[in-house]
């Protein structure tokens, strides 16, 4: 211990500073200061950063997530007959008729038409241009009357040698407002099925 304070006595009066011996250990009770360190016995304070902090960045997840069911695509309702009255099938088959006549489709009316009828029509050639020539006069506008199949009107529409379903027969009268009053102001058509069961047109009048 005089060793120690005889050096220190010399180092003052020769005017420098003498380094507490290495491991020098501090009073007990002592505490550490936060952020601090030992450094050759004494305390060296740690100097506060000034630098922005940057929050950690998280790593994108580059698993593949689960696949995406696509939506089913909703099939189209298909038109069905089975539990639709007949009357109605008729009138929407000389509907068809007529709509496909004013609008000069000829020959998806003349495909409407059963086969007796295109017989006696002649030719698609033939029946277009007597078509043609009947709506140039009579205009696009037409009326339809409410089906009937009374035996008594099947029996005076129909031809003898009527080919079509006759049980499911429909008498339909067509109207054209322009030759009101004349005889070719009405028109008088029978839909039913044919022998395979599909829905045509046999020219009454």
């Amino acid at each position: 211990m005089r060793s120690v304070l005889l050096i220190a006595a010399t180092a003052a009066l020769a005017g420098c500073s003498v380094p507490a011996p290495i491991g020098t250990a501090l009073p007990s009770g002592t505490p550490l200061q936060s952020g601090t360190a030992l450094s050759g016995g004494s305390i060296a304070t740690a100097a506060p950063a000034t630098g922005t902090a940057v929050a950690p960045t998280t790593p994108p997840n580059t698993s593949p997530g689960p696949s995406a069911t696509p939506a089913a695509t909703p099939t189209p309702a298909q038109p069905t007959t089975g539990n639709t009255p007949d009357s109605v099938l008729a009138l929407a088959t000389v509907q068809a008729y007529m709509d496909n006549l004013v609008a000069g489709r000829y020959t998806r009316a003349w495909q409407l038409l059963s086969a007796q009828s295109q017989q006696q029509s002649g030719s698609l050639a033939a029946f277009t241009a007597e078509r043609s020539a009947f709506f140039a006069s009579a205009g696009k506008r037409f009326s339809l009357l409410k089906p009937h199949n009374s035996e008594a009107e099947l029996t005076q529409w129909l031809p003898q040698d009527f080919d079509g379903q006759r049980s499911q027969a429909y008498v339909v009268t067509v109207g054209y407002p322009r030759l009101a009053g004349d005889n070719a102001g009405t028109a008088v058509l029978v839909a039913a099925p044919d022998a395979d069961g599909d829905w045509r047109i046999w020219v009454a009048r």
